[in-house]
């Protein structure tokens, strides 16, 4: 069956009983856009806070 063959030697393909994490490509570009955009946040706070020391901010 060629079907079946194709689904079979589908690299990225795992049977229902054997649980894996599995990180392609799309998964890895993820995870470092998000890990630079936070710490580009936490850069962008503390720069604003230097900049305007005197400003009083409360939450």
């Amino acid at each position: 069956n060629v079907g079946h063959d194709k689904i079979v030697y589908y690299s990225r393909w795992n049977p229902p009983w054997e649980f894996r994490i599995v990180c392609d490509e799309a998964c890895i570009a993820i995870i470092i856009s998000r890990a630079s955009l936070i710490f580009l946040g936490f850069l962008a706070i503390y720069l604003f806070k230097k900049h305007f020391t005197n400003m009083i901010m409360s939450t």
